[in-house]
């Protein structure tokens, strides 16, 4: 739990900090690939 309450509240200061960005792409033979991307910007 305390896991948890620590993981929320790094979460709600990072608001308006991290853009995140997600794309997947699936086959009919069940391949694919995904792209991933994480930006942080520092407010400083």
């Amino acid at each position: 739990m305390k896991r948890l309450l620590i993981c929320v509240l790094a979460m709600i200061s990072l608001v308006g900090c991290v853009h995140y960005d997600e794309e997947l792409w699936l086959h009919r033979d069940g391949s694919g690939r995904a792209k991933l991307r994480l930006i942080h910007r520092s407010q400083s």
